[in-house]
């Protein structure tokens, strides 16, 4: 509620209008005003309260904060009813960084104000047993829960004990401090224990009067059956018959106490940690005591002194101890207690003269008459006046009740007294009809504000009725949306809170916002609408309805009467409810109506639909007759739809192949609730079809079925398409195999031609000799040539990793596309770029520009624009952030294709990029084109995007990653990559390295007669080597070795530990080996990678040996980059 130069003072009130509350918060409100201090009264419930809807009142709970108060005052005694004290001492740990005083319950850490429970308990057992002869007394507990309800209790029973009384478990109830649980105890002591028992006391006053309705009820006479006592001391023991003598608790000096301790602990003053209050029986009709004067003069009788006019004074230890309680009791006094006292006393000391004869006795009464008029006017309590002045009487009478002025005085006495009681009874009757006022006004209001429509209607209602009731300021709060809140579900208060209204009628404030404003977070009220120049009293109560909350009003006080304030509180939240239900009934009313709208439109679409659909559509009814048909039926028979309506559906011809399966399928449909699916062929007018045909139930409601839904669908191009997709899975296994026995094939050919090579070193050999080995060389060649070709239907080589000047590629497209296009489309291009080269494969470049504009020229069959371009684009990490992709902020070469065809609604674009997707026609395409660009794309470690809608064309956007200048392409500075005659792929450096012999070789290879061959011919050249036959054999060697091997031969084709992970652990075993790969695939994506990540050189199988020679000395004749990326190419 923002901060304010007075302290503000938090008081937690279980209710404002229960008995018990009404005798703390007057004096809370008196004490705070004394004080020039803001208070704040939280309405809030006891913890766990299990009546009703009262839990909700806790949320307010957690809108004390210590950014609203400087100290908190908590009624401990009802928050705790219905836990333990270490529950209680944990809820107010919550708010442990706000000074906070205790009432009735100590709580460790927290100063505690008590009251005497022990004296007021044992005055009262005493009583009825010395005064009345009471024997067997009953008792009826609060919640043992409850400290105080134990600590009356534990009294109780040490009372008896005091008066040698056993006690008798049977004669104790446990209550819960409410009216209804003294009743429910009288039963259960009488009809279901039947004890008997001459005196009942209770733990509080109202389970007291409970018991007490109950007693009478069933024809016992109290007191002269049953003496009745209760603690408390509320109004309601006046106001019932007999009066019930109750313990007396000073809760008006309590409260004043404890704000007076407030405002000490705010301003960092010490207070004591426990302060105990003495309580005191106040003797009435129910437990068998005279009249109050016969009771005050049978006190003034028991008095050890000898009463005369001489003696006579007022100012006596008895009278005064009196009087001051009677006036401190008080809830409401209108003045600071100390003026007030005062001022009674000045009334006193006149009256004493004016028995004396030394003052005008008339005189007295004007000044006591316009005293109480000033207390009436304050709205002060006057009631306290009439036990003070009959206890004067009494004393007075005793005084000079032999003194020839005795009459005259009585006479005075009956003046005063008739003064005091008539203004008593003024005031009692203006309060009455106040009320009955106030309830024709308040129903009047009731009407008004119910009857609002609207959440700005309501509020502007409250602005101009609370101010009748003395309500100048006033704050609703809401929460930015309704919380539902169940009896035991843990409450979380919204992190929004919206101020709807504030007003303030002494600052002609008048703030309206049905959207809300928001509010600062833990703060009540915003502090820029409350008025900080004058001590605010204010109210806080919740809004609710039921399990719904809406949030919180906070009142400033007006009226002393504190069913208004729950009124208004009821009312408003019930207005919100009607308002929020009729703002709901409204949009459905709309919603019905739009409902009504779409269905009628739904209706019309469904039979346009059902005539235009390829799919005929067909309803069945439960006898299974066709109850419509849509028209498209006569595609396929030569009958019309309208003359198949109401014939047998096993009669359709379509259903002609299955025709004895129709009946039992149409039964399990309508038996099961669930769908059939069937496929029929029908040879008809358009020659051989194959239909698929579903069975829908259509449910009037849960259980009963009105039709089956009938949905034939022509598959048979669906059926062809399916047969194109087994026949590409067949050639994908086919391609794999042809891969494989590639592979193989090339390990054996490594063999043949390895050995041709060193035959042919062996020795001289005669003509005929040599040609038939030149023969074999010849074929063996022309075996390898094969094998590539199968490695590239295989796909075992596709990956390429070179310069691409990406505008060529564009140029080649169009040209390609141009020669096979209509007139009516036409290709714009802007390569706008100044750079276009980047690092890729062409092929698939190429493969993926050109599929993106047949896709462009399949979407515009009437024609149109395709317009290409590209551009610059830097992209950095937060831009790259919307893309799917693994990529580098950087420069990003930008091509645009666009076309003007049909476009693609959200649905369809989610869907463009999965393989087999598409949108064309059975036979028209696969699928596969955009899940090739999206893979195209991804691999060259670049991003797509599209931008389309329905008849606004498609837009693809492709990045890709600019090829900088120093960007290293091939393997190393000085060698260029270049295919020779045979397919190999090899490094060719500028200028041919020296020879290199004498090198230690690490042979890896899983086939023996390849690693026999292929070791041999590395002999020949003059190196060491070692053989290994697997990964795990050629690390432990690797690991023996350390840095004396300089070559590794690894095959990458092995089982077990294979050649990659091989690679990585030679790696990480030496850092100086040189790493040659070889392999029975051409260059793949697996080989590129490894070559970027630091291998020397890749070859083939089948090689010669003056290849195996080439490749060491270019190896070797170069010293790599060691560490960096991509220093490696292919030989």
């Amino acid at each position: 509620m923002g901060v304010s130069k007075r302290h503000t003072v938090g008081l937690q009130l279980q209710t404002l209008y229960d008995e018990y509350s009404k005798k703390l918060w007057p004096s809370a409100v008196e004490a705070a005003r004394h004080n020039d201090v803001n208070l704040i009264v939280f309405h809030g419930e006891s913890l766990k309260v299990p009546y009703g809807y009262a839990y909700q009142c806790n949320i307010l709970y957690d809108l004390i904060s210590k950014n609203d108060l400087d100290a908190m005052i908590w009624c401990t005694n009802t928050l705790g009813n219905w836990i333990s004290r270490e529950e209680l001492a944990a809820f107010l740990a919550r708010f442990n960084n706000i000074p906070a005083v205790c009432l009735s319950v100590p709580v460790p850490g927290y100063p505690s104000i008590l009251v005497d429970n022990r004296q007021g308990i044992r005055e009262s057992v005493n009583h009825l047993v010395h005064e009345h002869g009471r024997r067997r007394i009953a008792y009826i507990s609060g919640p043992l829960l409850n400290f105080e309800a134990r600590a009356r209790l534990e009294f109780f029973t040490a009372g008896l004990a005091e008066n040698g009384l056993e006690e008798d478990r049977a004669l104790f109830v446990e209550g819960d401090f409410q009216t209804e649980s003294g009743r429910q105890a009288v039963i259960e002591l009488l009809d279901k224990r039947g004890v008997s028992f001459d005196a009942l006391m209770a733990g509080n006053d109202v389970m007291a009067i409970g018991a007490m309705r109950e007693l009478q009820r069933r024809g016992l006479n109290v007191p002269k059956d049953v003496s009745v006592i209760g603690f408390d001391d509320v109004i309601r023991c006046l106001n019932v018959f007999p009066p019930l003598t109750s313990v007396r608790q000073p809760s008006f000096r309590q409260v004043r106490l404890a704000v007076q301790m407030a405002i000490d602990l705010a301003s960092g003053r010490s207070v004591p940690e426990t302060t105990l209050l003495p309580t005191s029986l106040v003797v009435r009709a129910s437990c068998g005591c005279l009249s109050v004067s016969q009771q005050v003069a049978g006190v003034l009788f028991r008095q050890e002194r000898v009463f005369s006019s001489e003696q006579f004074s007022f100012h006596t230890d008895y009278l005064e101890t009196e009087i001051n309680a009677l006036i401190e009791a008080v809830d409401y006094l209108g003045k600071p207690l100390e003026t007030v006292r005062e001022e009674v006393w000045a009334i006193i000391e006149r009256l004493e003269a004016v028995v004396r004869g030394e003052e005008d006795p008339y005189r007295l009464l004007e000044d006591l008459s316009r005293m109480l008029y000033d207390q009436i006017q304050a709205n002060a309590t006057i009631n306290y006046f009439s036990p003070v002045f009959l206890l004067l009487s009494e004393y007075t009478f005793k005084c000079f009740e032999k003194e020839t002025r005795y009459p005259q005085i009585v006479m005075w006495f009956s003046e005063i007294l008739t003064v005091i009681q008539d203004n008593i009874r003024a005031t009692e009757i203006s309060n009455r009809l106040s009320i009955e006022n106030n309830e024709v006004r308040l129903s009047l209001i009731q009407q008004i504000i119910s009857s609002s429509l609207t959440m700005e209607e309501i509020l502007l209602n409250c602005t101009k009725y609370l101010p009748q009731y003395d309500i100048n300021s006033f704050y609703i709060c809401a929460f930015d949306k309704k919380q539902k809140h169940f009896q035991g579900d843990r409450w979380i208060m919204p992190k929004k809170i919206l101020l709807l209204c504030a007003f303030d009628q002494r600052r002609k404030l008048q703030y309206i916002n049905p959207e809300g404003e928001v509010c600062r977070e833990r703060e009540l009220v915003p502090a820029e609408y409350l008025d900080h120049e004058h001590a605010r009293i204010n109210f806080v109560f919740p809004l609710h309805f039921l399990e719904d909350h809406y949030g919180y009003i906070v009142y400033e006080m007006g009226t002393r009467d504190p069913n208004v304030y729950d009124f208004f509180r009821f009312l408003i939240a019930t207005s919100f409810y009607t308002a929020n239900v009729l703002t709901r009934r409204m949009i459905a009313e709309k919603g019905l109506t739009r409902a009504l709208d779409d269905l009628k439109n739904r209706n019309e679409e469904y039979r346009t639909l059902s005539e235009n659909l390829p799919d005929i559509i067909l309803r069945i009814t439960p006898l299974h007759s066709i109850a419509f048909i849509s028209s498209n039926i006569s595609q396929y028979v030569d009958v019309s739809s309208h003359m198949l309506v109401g014939t047998p559906a096993r009669e359709l011809p379509l259903f002609r192949e299955i025709r004895d399966l129709i009946d039992g399928i149409l039964d399990g449909v309508i038996r099961s609730g669930t769908n059939e699916e069937v496929e029929s062929s029908y040879q008809g007018t358009q020659g051989a079809k194959i239909f698929n045909i579903r069975f829908i139930p259509e449910f009037v409601d849960k259980q009963h079925i009105a039709f089956v839904l009938g949905i034939v669908q022509d598959i048979t191009e669906l059926k062809k398409i399916e047969e194109r997709l087994l026949h590409m899975e067949k050639m994908q296994a086919i391609g794999e195999l042809a891969g494989g026995i590639a592979h193989d094939f090339n390990n054996q050919l490594a063999v043949i031609i390895g050995t041709i090579d060193m035959m042919q070193t062996i020795g001289n050999y005669d003509r005929q000799t040599m040609g038939y080995i030149e023969n074999i060389r010849t074929s063996a060649n022309q075996a390898a040539s094969l094998t590539n070709q199968l490695l590239a239907f295989a796909r075992k080589g596709k990956f390429l990793n070179t310069r691409v000047d990406l505008h060529q590629v564009i140029r080649d497209v169009i040209s390609l596309v141009s020669n096979t296009i209509g007139k009516n489309i036409t290709i714009e291009c802007a390569l706008a770029a100044s750079r276009s080269i980047i690092l890729g494969d062409p092929s698939q470049l190429q493969n993926a520009i050109l599929n993106l504009c047949i896709n462009a020229i399949d979407a515009m069959p009437n024609g149109g624009r395709i317009m290409i371009s590209t551009e610059e684009r830097e992209l950095g990490q937060a831009a790259l952030r919307k893309f799917p992709f693994k990529m580098t902020p950087g420069e990003f070469l930008l091509v645009r294709i666009k076309d003007e065809g049909v476009g693609m609604d959200t649905d369809i674009k989610r869907h463009i990029f999965e393989p087999f997707f598409t949108t064309k026609a059975p036979g028209k395409g696969t699928g596969m084109g955009l899940a090739a660009v999206f893979g195209t794309v991804k691999n060259h470690r670049g991003a797509i995007d599209v931008d389309t809608s329905p008849g606004c064309g498609s837009c693809f956007e492709l990045y890709f990653p600019i090829l900088k200048e120093e960007t290293p392409t091939d393997t190393f500075p000085g060698l260029t990559t270049q295919v020779r005659a045979d397919g190999v792929k090899l490094g060719a450096r500028t200028g041919a390295g020296s020879e290199n012999d004498g090198l230690r070789v690490l042979l890896v290879d899983d086939e023996a007669i390849v690693r026999e061959v292929t070791a041999e011919i590395l002999k020949r050249l003059g190196h060491t080597v070692t053989v290994c036959a697997d990964g795990f054999d050629a690390l432990e060697k690797m690991k023996k070795a350390g840095r004396e091997i300089d070559v590794v031969f690894l095959d990458l084709i092995m089982p077990g530990l294979n050649g990659e992970k091989t690679f990585w652990g030679i790696k990480a075993i030496s850092d100086t080996a040189r790493i040659i790969l070889i392999s029975g695939y051409s260059l793949n994506e697996q080989v590129q990678g490894l070559l970027d990540a630091g291998a020397d050189a890749f070859i083939q199988k089948p090689y010669t040996q003056g290849r195996l020679a080439e490749v060491i000395n270019r190896v070797m004749a170069y010293e790599p980059r060691r560490g960096s990326a991509g220093p490696c190419s292919p030989i």
